[in-house]
């Protein structure tokens, strides 16, 4: 949280088994991203489930990257190399998630997902997932749309809980 001219960490607290920072209505906050790894990550951001890059003047742009062994401190919602729209709590309906008219599902999260990064001229590392799907040993796999099929559904509103989880499956590595 923004104190005077700098930041001031928060220790989260379990709130019902789930990390929590309290966070009051005039807040300015920054997200502390630590990069203890041996390569340089990509950090993909999302603030009450939108993308940190949500108002890029460059659509294309999706990832923080973190320099090995740095931290880095993310001060707002970027804009461009030199300009962000600091992150200020206030009400949902002067929210980014209501400026862009997007879905509410998210709102009271922020998520950090690290994944390793490197340049166009160095060897991914060595325990990279990505490195193994690119690798030339055969033909690789991935999921399409097929032919049409009939499945019945029924709409129903529910309300949606906070994430609890993220669990990610991966195929055909072989």
């Amino acid at each position: 949280v923004k104190r005077g001219d700098e930041y001031e960490s928060l220790k989260p607290t379990l709130d019902e088994e789930l990390p929590f920072v309290e966070l009051k209505k005039g807040d300015v906050y920054g997200i502390k991203l630590v990069n203890r790894s041996q390569h340089d990550a990509a950090v993909r951001i999302s603030i009450d489930g939108l993308n940190s890059f949500a108002f890029a003047d460059n659509p294309d742009f999706r990832f923080m990257i973190v320099p090995a062994g740095e931290e880095a401190l993310i001060k707002g919602w970027y804009r461009t190399s030199s300009k962000v729209d600091t992150f200020l709590v206030g009400s949902i309906a002067n929210s980014a998630v209501a400026e862009l008219n997007a879905d509410t599902s998210g709102i009271g999260t922020i998520t950090a997902n690290f994944a390793a990064a490197w340049d166009e001229n160095e060897q991914p590392p060595a325990d990279e997932l990505s490195a193994k799907l690119l690798a030339n040993r055969g033909e690789k796999l991935a999921t399409g749309r097929g032919p049409a099929a009939e499945q019945s559904t029924e709409l129903v509103v529910r309300h949606i809980g906070v994430p609890r989880e993220v669990i990610t499956v991966r195929y055909s590595l072989d």
